[in-house]
Parts: structure tokens; sequence; C-alpha cells
């Protein structure tokens, strides 16, 4: 296994990017955050892409940036529909080490609703969202190396079993 790079994936509103920016910091490594990747490359919002180009552009994009993001060294936050591709799992299974951060439906529904940034949230009630999680979950399984549950977890204890986890291999 490539502890090179590590990823890590789960649903929107896990922890991925507080979760990274910590763990790379403990790590003395880079974070590199696929979303804010496209953002930069494109000049605009990822609302504003979903708007424009539509989803499957949008997915277009996160395979270009995770080809670019396997070859670097670091802690790599993906965005929560990565896994929706085979091309991008297997891209990242091969390339690194794959965290999920698996997180109760409802406990994300409650830390983001509201968040007008997040296109696949708009509009949808705790069901809509919980079915969407249900969904993606079997992705985000299939990509992992590692699972671990943010539900009812710190960030400093979800850092500190991501570190116990990768130390064991």
């Amino acid at each position: 296994m490539n502890t090179k790079i590590i990823y890590l994936v789960g649903y929107m509103g896990a922890g991925k990017t507080t979760v990274g920016e910590r763990l790379a910091n403990l790590l003395g490594e880079t974070v590199y955050d696929t979303d804010k990747m496209i953002i930069e490359k494109e000049g605009c919002s990822i609302q504003d892409i979903f708007s424009r180009y539509g989803e499957e552009h949008f997915r277009h994009l996160e395979t270009e940036i995770l080809k670019e993001t396997s070859m670097l060294k670091g802690v790599i936050t993906t965005g929560g529909g990565m896994v929706l591709k085979e091309e991008n799992r297997e891209l990242m299974k091969s390339s690194g080490t794959v965290i999920f951060l698996e997180c109760n439906p409802m406990v994300i529904f409650s830390r983001i609703k509201g968040d007008a940034e997040r296109p696949l949230l708009q509009n949808k009630n705790e069901i809509e969202f919980s079915s969407l999680y249900e969904k993606r979950k079997p992705y985000y399984e299939k990509s992992a190396h590692i699972i671990i549950d943010t539900s009812n977890s710190s960030i400093d204890e979800v850092v500190s079993e991501i570190e116990k986890r990768l130390n064991r291999r």
C-alpha cells in the first residue's frame, strides 16, 4: 500500500477538508483540495460549473484534477462525488491510501444544511439527502483501504485514528 499519497473520500460535510488540513499539518505534508483546484482552474465556483455546464462536465474536471494530483505527495481531499467513476476509484487505490470518512447522513445534514455552496444539497430534504448518501456509500467503501467513522468524533480524534491506522500498515 502506497502512503506517499493519502486520499480522503466521503460524503459532503463528512470532514474531509478539515481533517485533511489537520492531518497534512501533523504529517508535515501538503494538502491538496480537488474542489479548490477545480475552482482555481475554471475561475468560477462549483455551483456555477454545475449550472452552466452540468454535473457530467464537473465529473470530467474531477478526473482531470485527480490525474494531476496522483503524481504528487501529500494529503488529497476529494469532492463527495469523486468515487462515482470507476476510473477515479482505481486511480486513487493504485496511487495512494484511500481513507473513507464515514459519517451518519443525519449528522452531516445538520452540519451543512443551508450551505449555498453545495449544489447537490440545494432543495433537498433530509430523506433525499440520506438517499443520495446511501447510493454513494458502496462506492466510498469499494474505494477505501481504511474506513473511519467521523459521526461522533472530534477532528483531533479522527486525525489520531488515521495516524494510528497508517502506522499499523
